[in-house]
């Protein structure tokens, strides 16, 4: 077994830099979720904690779809059976898993580089084991460095560790990954640390990219599932209705056999309801040529999920669009420790979490593709326990975990600043096997490390606001206690405050602090920033009349994408149409190239009747589109519709404007709906 530091040379697009303004949480916590046949035990934490929230990370919204040469740097750990090849830079993802002995990869393999508009922080990319940490989504540090450092076992053998701290829910996630000489299986033991004296809101999710070729049917150890109506998959804002049901044939797929995802005709995913009294749960992909690609866990990563993008237009849309044409299909098995991704649970004061899961293949000379789904989930058991069995899972656990303890500062990588800034907040606060070498502290950490030490409050600029942001009470009582020393500075205190009152559910105190910020200095900066509160608070006329000024104050010479952005969005929450379009005319031309503020403005384009504008717009692909974004799809509706009345002379009624409106044909390029329609 060895590890190595290498690179691979990819088509790509590197993220350029991250957008300076916050993103405030909405108000209301919970998603719109409905209840419509889940069973009694599975309500327990359902829609628990589930609202969009970033702070204190900021958006990854910079990129474009302009591919070229890039290197990216990877970790390869390997034996002479397996090669896993890790991406350190962006969240260890495993970006492949290579069976030598076969000579066969395991993963789906993305072989471009292309960011996408799906993660939490926005910025996203397919393929590959995606470790999903913190709140619903594709986690936040998914295009974030993770510390890697090479470690030894009790034995001596030596095996990979990632981690690093978490600072929205403040706990400390690591991932030992175990390769044995004579293993054809990867280990992963996953350990997150709550060092504080409170809860905090957990979830996890491990999601894995396999090949969706080869007429793939998708097994595990309970044929119990909760699934989600397909007709609310669409548009991620609306209403989404779960129901529990049992496998194959789910009444929410109007009685689709749901074990083959290659024949969905629509986005769909479903989640085994495994019971935490079994003790090793398992998901496999079986292939028609016999192959399995399977994984398997300790009991406390319970359940299990299957997502497919679905073979209809828009489905074939994104995966081409993920990669390039060809060769972006794939579907995701994931794991994780709650019933659905919408069940919340709490990880407990001092607690710690921690699971072991092996991922691997296996031939297999039975023919299962035909066979009856509970059938094919009992052999395909029998396969994967002839690999792995519950005794052996277990001893690999009881080893790996003691060798979690062990520490290294053996570092193949480096990551952020913000666990030696913690350490620096509270040593005994940091879990000991954990190194964070003060070598990281970054400008990003700076000003809270002199918070912590000389009590100067973080300076907040009047354009760009803070160097980095904090929500966490700890750094705000801080925060607090600085306005009391010599070196004060209570607009910027005021400022920091408000921002996390908010994100901590304070929100009159929030507003309260920006409306005495604005007493001291009425920054672009702060009135932005109560603009998109009070947007968030339902009060959008005042949004817009702070977005306003913030604009004025900010002058043409200073405008930049991010308050262009806030602007539009909000003058067409408020319908100033006209407002908003001549603001977009009159911005200087490389903003107006920029993708969001184009389909931001295309409402005000569409109400004030620019038509040559909407005809380009409509030509152009879009590397910010979001999953489940309907806006401008909804745009050219209307605006054909209106065309086709327009050319026809006839009487306009509700009835013909729905009728002819749902009858055009969405441009292939356009259409990244969920649902066939």
């Amino acid at each position: 077994m060895k590890i190595s530091v290498s690179s691979i040379e990819l088509q790509g697009v590197l993220l350029g830099e991250e957008n300076p303004l916050p993103y405030f949480r909405k108000k209301e916590r919970k998603l719109s979720l409905e209840n419509v046949g889940l069973l009694q035990e599975e309500m327990e934490g359902f829609d628990y904690e589930t609202g969009f929230r970033v702070l204190p990370y900021r958006m990854q919204d910079n990129y474009t779809r302009k591919k070229q040469k890039i290197r990216l740097k990877t970790i390869v750990l390997e034996n002479e059976k397996l090669r896993a090849t890790f991406l350190p830079e962006y969240g260890a993802r495993l970006y492949s898993l290579y069976n030598k002995v076969e000579g066969r990869e395991l993963l789906y393999v993305n072989p471009v580089f292309q960011p996408a508009n799906l993660a939490i922080r926005n910025a996203w990319f397919s393929g590959g084991i995606e470790w999903n940490i913190g709140q619903i989504g594709h986690t936040f540090l998914t295009m974030e460095d993770y510390f890697a450092v090479i470690c030894k076992n009790e034995d001596g053998e030596e095996f990979l560790r990632f981690y690093e701290y978490e600072r929205c829910k403040c706990v400390f996630i690591q991932m030992d990954f175990h390769l044995p000489s004579d293993s054809n299986q990867l280990i992963a033991h996953v350990r997150i640390q709550n060092t504080r004296d409170e809860a905090v809101p957990m979830y996890w999710w491990t999601n894995i990219a396999v090949q969706e070729e080869r007429n793939v049917r998708v097994l595990s150890g309970t044929n119990k599932v909760i699934c989600i109506t397909y007709e609310t998959c669409e548009d991620k804002d609306s209403t989404h209705y779960f129901l529990h049901d049992s496998m194959p044939y789910l009444k929410a797929l109007k009685g689709l056999d749901a074990s083959y995802p290659g024949k969905f005709s629509f986005s769909s995913e479903y989640f085994f309801q495994n019971s935490k009294r079994v003790e090793c749960t398992w998901e496999a992909a079986y292939y028609d040529d016999g192959s399995i690609f399977y994984e398997r866990s300790t009991k406390e990563l319970a359940y299990r999920k299957l997502f497919c993008w679905g073979n209809h237009k828009g489905g074939k849309r994104w995966k081409e669009f993920l990669s390039s044409v060809g060769t972006g299909e794939y579907i995701e098995i994931q794991a994780g420790f709650a019933r659905t991704q919408v069940h919340g649970f709490d990880l407990g004061a001092k607690e710690t979490l921690s699971f072991t899961q092996v991922f691997g293949s296996v031939s297999s000379s039975e023919m299962l593709e035909e066979e009856v789904w509970a059938d094919a989930c009992h052999r395909t058991y029998k396969i994967i326990n002839e690999q792995i069995s519950e005794k052996q899972l277990d001893e690999i656990d009881n080893r790996c975990s003691r060798a979690a303890l062990i520490s290294s500062e053996m570092f193949l990588h480096m990551g952020s600043g913000w666990g030696a800034l913690e350490h620096a907040r509270d040593q005994d606060n940091i879990p000991q096997q954990l190194y964070f070498p003060a070598v990281t502290l970054s400008d990003e950490q700076i000003p809270w490390l002199e918070l912590l030490q000389k009590r100067f409050t973080p300076e907040v600029d009047d354009i760009l606001g803070p160097r980095s942001y904090m929500i966490d009470n700890k750094w705000l009582n801080l925060v607090n206690i600085s306005q009391c020393s010599e070196n004060a500075d209570n607009f910027s205190a005021l400022i920091l405050l408000g921002i996390s009152w908010w994100e901590n559910g304070e929100h009159d105190k929030a507003l309260c602090a920006f409306g005495k910020a604005l007493e001291f200095k009425r920054t672009p900066y702060a009135l932005r920033c109560l603009a998109m509160l009070l947007l968030a608070n339902g009060q959008i006329k005042e949004a817009f009349h702070n977005i306003e000024e913030a604009i004025e104050c900010l002058g043409d010479s200073l405008l930049n994408r991010a308050y262009c952005e806030d602007y539009l969005l909000i003058s067409v929450e408020n319908c100033e149409y006209q407002k908003a379009w001549n603001f977009y005319k009159c911005l200087k031309d490389e903003l107006k190239k920029e993708e969001r503020i184009s389909i931001l403005v295309a409402p005000a384009a569409l109400e004030t009747g620019q038509d040559e504008f909407l005809q380009e717009l409509f030509l152009n692909e879009f590397a910010v589109t979001r999953e489940g974004e309907v806006g401008l799809v909804e745009i050219y509706r209307k605006f054909m519709a209106s065309k086709l009345i327009e050319r026809s002379g006839n009487t306009v009624t509700s009835k013909t404007w729905e009728e002819v409106k749902n009858s055009i044909e969405i441009p292939y390029h356009m259409d990244f709906r969920m649902i066939a329609q």
